[in-house]
C-alpha cells in the first residue's frame, strides 16, 4: 500500500470518528435537555429535577431508561385539569342535590 492511500484512509477514519463523537455528544446533551424539560413539566421540586437530570447525564442510556420508569405519570397541567374537572363535577352535584330538596 502506498503512503498516500494509508494517509487518506487515516484521514477518513479520523473524520468518521470525530463525526461519531460529535453526534454522541450532541445526543448526550439532548437527553439532558429533554429530561430537564420533561421533569419540569411534572414537578416543581428542584431537588427531584436536579437528581433526574444528573441521573441521565451520569448514566446516559441506563439513566434515561431508569428515569422513564420512575418519573411521575401525569404532568402538572394534567393534574390541574383533573382537579378542575373534579371541582366542577362536585359543584354540579351540589347544585343538583340542592335543587331537588
Amino acid at each position: 500500500m502506498s503512503p498516500e492511500l494509508i494517509n487518506t484512509i487515516g484521514t477518513i477514519v479520523g473524520v468518521l470518528v470525530a463525526a461519531l463523537g460529535a453526534f454522541l455528544f450532541a445526543f448526550w446533551i439532548a437527553m439532558g435537555i429533554w429530561t430537564f424539560n420533561d421533569i419540569r413539566s411534572r414537578t416543581r421540586d428542584w431537588l427531584v429535577i436536579t437528581l433526574a437530570v444528573a441521573l441521565v447525564l451520569i448514566f446516559p442510556l441506563i439513566g434515561l431508561i431508569l428515569y422513564m420508569m420512575i418519573r411521575p405519570k401525569a404532568t402538572l397541567a394534567e393534574v390541574y385539569d383533573r382537579a378542575l374537572e373534579e371541582e366542577a363535577l362536585l359543584r354540579e352535584l351540589e347544585e343538583t342535590m340542592t335543587c331537588h330538596q
